[in-house]
C-alpha cells in the first residue's frame, strides 16, 4: 500500500469524522448486523480478532461475499443497526474533545456509511447536536472519497484544509483517493497494527489526543 499523498501545508478548517468505532462505540451492535445480514451463526472471539487485521475489502473476500450483493446486504445490514441504536454509546473522551475542538474555531462534519437517522440520534442522546455543521450519511461501504471530495466542494476547502478522522484502513484509503490527510484512531475497528501498515498522517490512541495532533499537522 503506497504512502498517503501529502497535500501543501496550510492551516487546516475542517475536521471531518467517520461515526462507527470513531465518536460511536458501536462495534458489538455492527457485528450483529454484519451476522444478521449474511444470515449466519454468531461470530467466535477469535474470528473477530482476525477479521480486524483487515481491510474491509479483505473481509468482504474473506468473508465470500459476492460484488452484485454487497448493496443489499449493507442495507440490510445497517437497517438492523438502526433497530439497535440505542444500544450504541459514544467513547470516553469524545464530547469533551469534540466541544475543545469546536472552540478552536475548527468546523466539524461527520462522513459515515452510518445511517442519519441513527447518527442523528447519538448526537441529540449526548448533547452533540450543534457540534456539526454537515453530516455525510449513508455513504456506501466504499463511498467515503465521493463524500469526502463532495465536502471539499461544497464548503470550498482546499484539500490541505480537511483532515479526516477514522477507526479503519478504508478509512485512510478513501483519505488517500480525496487527498486529504487522514488521523487513525486505535480504539476503533481495525487493530493498531493494521492502520500503522497503511501509514496514516497521525495514529492515536486517545480522542484527547486529537487536539494536540490537530494543532501540529496545521
Amino acid at each position: 500500500m503506497r504512502s498517503m499523498t501529502q497535500p501543501t501545508a496550510a492551516t487546516i478548517k475542517a475536521l471531518a469524522f467517520d461515526f462507527d468505532g470513531t465518536l460511536a462505540d458501536s462495534f458489538p451492535v455492527f457485528v450483529h448486523g454484519v451476522e444478521y445480514a449474511l444470515n449466519r451463526k454468531p461470530f467466535t472471539p477469535e474470528e473477530i480478532e482476525e477479521l480486524r487485521q483487515y481491510s474491509a475489502r479483505e473481509v468482504v473476500r474473506i468473508l465470500k461475499v459476492k460484488a452484485w450483493k454487497l448493496p443489499f446486504l449493507v442495507t440490510k445490514g445497517m437497517r438492523e443497526m438502526d433497530r439497535h441504536q440505542g444500544d450504541i454509546t459514544i467513547f470516553p473522551g469524545v464530547a469533551d474533545t469534540l466541544k475543545t475542538l469546536r472552540e478552536r474555531g475548527y468546523t466539524l462534519y461527520i462522513v459515515s456509511s452510518h445511517s442519519g437517522k441513527g447518527i442523528t440520534l447519538f448526537l441529540k442522546k449526548y448533547g452533540l447536536e450543534n457540534d456539526f455543521d454537515y453530516i455525510y450519511s449513508k455513504a456506501g461501504l466504499f463511498g467515503k472519497p465521493k463524500a469526502l471530495r463532495k465536502l471539499q466542494a461544497r464548503f470550498n476547502y482546499l484539500s490541505s484544509e480537511c483532515l479526516f478522522i477514522g477507526d479503519e484502513v478504508r478509512d485512510i484509503e478513501a483519505a488517500n483517493k480525496a487527498n486529504v490527510r487522514c488521523v487513525s484512531v486505535s480504539w476503533g475497528f481495525n487493530t493498531k497494527a493494521a492502520l500503522q501498515s497503511h501509514n496514516p498522517s497521525s495514529l492515536i490512541d486517545k480522542p484527547e489526543e486529537l487536539i494536540e495532533v490537530v494543532k501540529s499537522l496545521s
